[in-house]
């Protein structure tokens, strides 16, 4: 098994080491807020009357409204041309945008959370000192929301859609032939044709996307990744796959006593059609 290891971990810096690197940045959205609460209010679920949006911000202009984490490959020497690359990577993007929702329990600002999975391929150059200029296309598949989005909102999300971008970076080490100690570089890039949270419903408001990307050795994400699959396997075979929900009668906001189903995993609230056939008992959380 050890053999087997090492053998694998030399062949991956043999066959990919011409520049396997990964990205870890942020993302800076702007658009305009005015209007913003009534674009979503729609979107509130409405199983409860009392449950209603009071505002929603995406951010100011230096505020980070998300992140994206890639691994991606390099290929150079494009139509023989030394400095001429293809670049293709496989990225996840994450934005959020905070809700200010009034409810009889657990209302407040609130994160709500969209991941988007990125497939993208661009051609770019990059000289001799590790300047490089990059045109690239993305294809963007929106997935499931995270967080309490569910909970609180129905799904706003699209359809899956072509995006483009242009980036500059700067890359120390590129080419070196060595997965694990090379590229080092940060990279600025400018998404064109971008939605925002993978949403159609914020294109009114103009929503614009700048992105700053720090690059390093892709071999450390694929052995991060590993460790995490394992870690997270080793949870679930001690927690278990099965989340269970039941009721909680508490005291709203204007004294009466009320129904919520919630989870007994996490105690987050989900609705109320989750606990559709369960008695009304309120042994989980008796406090009231």
């Amino acid at each position: 098994m050890k053999k087997f290891l090492l053998v694998s971990l030399f062949s991956l810096n043999i066959l990919y080491s011409q520049d396997l690197y990964s990205l870890f940045g942020y993302r800076f959205t702007t658009m305009g807020n005015d209007n913003l609460t009534s674009t979503l209010s729609p979107y509130v679920q409405q199983e409860w009357s009392d449950q209603y949006l009071l505002d929603v911000k995406v951010g100011n202009e230096n505020e980070i409204t998300g992140w994206t984490l890639g691994l991606g490959y390099r290929w150079f020497d494009v139509f023989n041309n030394p400095n001429l690359y293809i670049n293709s990577i496989y990225k996840v993007n994450q934005e959020h945008i905070n809700i200010n929702l009034v409810d009889d329990y657990d209302g407040g600002w609130k994160s709500i959370y969209h991941n988007t999975n990125v497939l993208g391929l661009g051609m770019g150059y990059m000289t001799e000192q590790g300047i490089s200029v990059e045109f690239g296309v993305d294809y963007n598949i929106g997935s499931e929301p995270s967080g309490n989005y569910w909970y609180y909102m129905d799904d706003f999300g699209g359809s899956n859609y072509v995006s483009f971008n242009i980036k500059v970076g700067y890359t120390i080490g590129s080419r070196s032939g060595n997965a694990w100690t090379s590229p080092f570089g940060v990279h600025y890039s400018v998404p064109s044709n971008k939605k925002f949270m993978n949403s159609d419903i914020f294109g009114q408001h103009n929503p614009s996307t700048q992105e700053i990307l720090v690059e390093f050795p892709g071999a450390w994400t694929i052995v991060a990744g590993a460790v995490v699959l394992i870690a997270a396997a080793a949870q679930a075979d001690d927690v278990g796959s099965v989340e269970t929900h039941e009721w909680d009668q508490f005291y709203n906001q204007y004294g009466i006593l009320t129904w919520r189903c919630r989870s007994t995993a996490t105690g987050q609230f989900a609705t109320n059609s989750t606990c559709a056939g369960k008695t009304k008992s309120d042994s989980t959380w008796p406090k009231k």
